[in-house]
């Protein structure tokens, strides 16, 4: 019985194309082992938020403890300070840090911006969308709340009315975002202004 296995794999030993496909199979799961350990092992690296963070450091955690395939689609958002952890899934969670404080049309920018990034947008509840295109923000202030106005596209919507083949179109909103110091934040969507066809939109293959 022994002989007999040995013989079937060195049967398909012999044969190149065999040789060949189990060699490139290897390749792909050590690549793919090596870059899930590579996010892992940087999670913890600290966030530049470009607002003032009140002693809160932020950084990317695995949620659940172990995560899944790919690492990157259970990276979550976390605020630690004096020991104290707190998820931020959303704007509105940026309140519950103590000392946050968003004092001019910058940080507000970075505010906004940090949920609303192409690479990791997908990792928040809300508002699920990116700006597109990047740089159309308009912010302005009235007394200490700052109002932005820019074009955000959102992924999981698409109109197939206007399309002119089977694939879909994704909508383009003009919205306006107002944002206090404290964090607190609400988002107006004003009005379609464009339909992008979702093949020209690169996204990240996990979100």
């Amino acid at each position: 019985m022994v002989r007999s296995r040995l013989s079937k794999y060195a049967f398909m030993w012999n044969r190149p194309v065999y040789c060949f496909v189990l060699l490139i199979l290897v390749a792909i799961a050590a690549g793919c082992r090596s870059a899930s350990q590579k996010t892992v092992d940087e999670k913890n690296d600290p966030i530049h938020i470009g607002f003032n963070s009140g002693g809160w450091h932020f950084s990317w955690r695995v949620e659940p403890p172990g995560g899944g395939v790919p690492i990157e689609a259970f990276l979550v958002l976390h605020a630690e300070k004096n020991g104290q952890i707190v998820q931020v899934k959303k704007p509105d969670d940026i309140r519950k840090l103590n000392g946050i404080r968003i004092t001019s049309s910058d940080q507000a920018l970075s505010f906004v911006r940090l949920f609303t990034s192409k690479t990791t947008f997908y990792r928040f509840s809300n508002p699920r969308a990116f700006e597109f295109p990047e740089g159309n923000a308009i912010v302005t202030k009235a007394g200490n709340t700052f109002v932005i106005i820019r074009r955000l596209l959102y992924p999981e919507e698409s109109d197939l009315k206007v399309a002119i083949s089977p694939r879909a179109y994704l909508l383009v909103y003009e919205v306006k975002e107002t944002v206090l110091p404290d964090g607190k934040y609400v988002s107006e969507r004003l009005r379609v202004v464009d339909h992008v066809d979702e093949n020209a939109v690169n996204l990240p293959l996990y979100k």
